[in-house]
């Protein structure tokens, strides 16, 4: 078992595995409920890889982020246990790095192996179903390979990312830390 998280609302446990799966179980009894399976159709990924991150929406308590060591993060629906979007961009095949969400939840960061760190949107605009614009663009409306990315570290992996809750703004996060400083009497 690599990471196991309780969901209240439908009373289960879900747990991440090292081939790829999350297992759903009830919270009574541990029984089997479910499973869905973190793989590519094709490539040397098929077989899958290890889970390394789950982490439960903060809009929407029936959505799941999945990261694996496939260098994929996948939004799963449980209320139907089907993949909603797959995110791209990131380089992680060994390592234990994992997405997180923003607090309001349309954005999702993730370090990389590669040193980078890349943001998505957790639902992207520019997939309209029936639109020839779809067609042409080739966009996907359950594949995000569209991120921002910056470079955190030339000198090894960036493994840890977290968006600061309840900043509306880059002052708000300065004062913040000013008023944490002050209190601790490292400035007057």
């Amino acid at each position: 078992v690599d990471h196991c998280h309780v969901c209240h609302r439908w009373m289960l446990i879900v747990v991440g595995l090292v081939h790829g799966v999350c297992v759903f179980l009830h919270y009574d009894g541990l029984k089997f409920y479910t499973q869905f399976e973190c793989r590519n159709r094709r490539g040397k990924h098929r077989k899958g890889c290890k889970v390394t991150g789950l982490q439960w929406s903060p809009r929407n308590d029936s959505t799941l982020l999945v990261s694996t060591n496939d260098s994929r993060s996948r939004l799963l629906r449980t209320t139907d246990f089907a993949q909603v979007m797959k995110y791209k961009g990131v380089v992680n095949q060994t390592m234990q790095i994992h997405s997180s969400f923003n607090p309001d939840g349309d954005m999702i960061v993730s370090g990389s192996e590669d040193g980078k760190v890349f943001m998505w949107r957790t639902d992207h605009d520019w997939y309209n179903p029936g639109k020839n614009k779809a067609r042409i663009t080739g966009y996907s409306r359950d594949k995000n390979d569209s991120y921002e990315t910056f470079e955190a570290t030339d000198v090894s992996a960036c493994t840890g990312t977290a968006f600061m809750p309840f900043m509306t703004s880059i002052r708000d996060a300065v004062k913040s830390s000013a008023k944490r400083k002050l209190a601790q009497g490292i400035i007057t």
